[in-house]
């Protein structure tokens, strides 16, 4: 079939199937399915699609056409500047999470900027609800180019041990230059990390209230485990809030993502467990209270 048929075809079928952004998820998977560049469908309307690409692009499709995301069809996602496996086991990275890594980075070099005259020594990091290993991996690989000195070892935790074998895979294929080590575990309870203390937590767990189950929409696809959570949404972090008071330095800090619903409520908690620390929210792009950041002094 001539390329641009195709396009025109498979554009008006997601666009009954009610797919939100048509016009870009067909380019999208036809450029994977051809194994060309983006330019090359713009420069090429008529170029005749092969069988081979045919079959794939329309097995593409229809997937789509259900809702499924384009990351689960294609089996990877971006993140950070680096592309990560995904599967039906990890949630998909979002852009929002990026604050995660940059945020925990500037941590870690101011850390290092006021320590470097004392003597190195090693900084343990917790990545808690790991899922792909997208937050512990790219914060190792931005460490690396930023020239960080500092000894740094870094646990990467989930409770699913299928995300922690993805996880795993990622690791693999980009080369974390830090110590990272993936455990299966409900929370701190891994023997590896139940007496460990760090100097950088950084969490994205479940959030979501259950009540939102009820809405239909392309998380439908993914680990509902990793997504939903009990106490309106706030279950399994106060939980973790209360865990982390035993597994942190003299001087560390906590960063989690947070849904805008529930923000308020765990920051009172948050205060409630670390009384003397300095606790904040901080805004997404959007203006939502979507992040939580605990400084500790002890």
């Amino acid at each position: 079939m001539i390329l641009q048929r195709l396009l025109n075809k498979s554009i008006l079928e997601l666009r009954k199937a009610g797919i939100p952004t048509p016009e870009l998820d067909v380019r999208v998977l036809l450029v994977a399915a051809m194994a060309k560049q983006d330019a090359f469908v713009y420069a090429h309307p008529d170029f005749l699609v092969t069988n081979a690409q045919y079959a794939k692009f329309r097995r593409y499709i229809r997937k789509r056409k259900k809702g499924e995301p384009i990351a689960y069809i294609l089996g990877h996602k971006e993140f950070y500047g680096y592309s990560f496996l995904v599967n039906k086991n990890v949630l998909i990275p979002r852009p929002e999470s990026e604050w995660l890594v940059e945020t925990g980075i500037s941590f870690l070099q101011n850390y290092e900027s006021r320590i470097m005259n004392n003597g190195k020594h090693d900084i343990n990091i917790l990545d808690m609800g790991t899922g792909c290993g997208c937050l512990a991996i790219s914060i190792s690989k931005e460490l690396q180019s930023k020239n960080y000195q500092l000894p740094t070892k870094i646990f990467a935790v989930d409770s699913c041990k299928r995300a922690i074998v993805v996880a795993k895979k990622n690791s693999r294929l980009l080369k974390p230059v830090h110590s990272t080590l993936f455990l299966n575990s409900n929370l701190f309870e891994n023997i590896r990390i139940k007496n460990k203390k760090f100097n950088l937590i950084i969490a994205n767990l479940p959030y979501v209230p259950p009540r939102l189950k009820k809405i239909k929409s392309s998380i439908d696809f993914e680990p509902q485990d990793a997504i939903f959570a009990g106490n309106n949404g706030t279950g399994i972090i106060k939980k973790f809030l209360s865990g982390s008071k035993n597994h942190i330095e003299r001087d560390a800090f906590i960063l989690l993502e947070l849904d805008p619903r529930n923000a308020l409520d765990l920051l009172k908690y948050s205060r409630e467990i670390f009384p003397a620390a300095k606790i904040d929210l901080h805004k997404d792009l959007a203006g939502h209270n979507r992040y939580l950041s605990i400084t500790i002094k002890k």
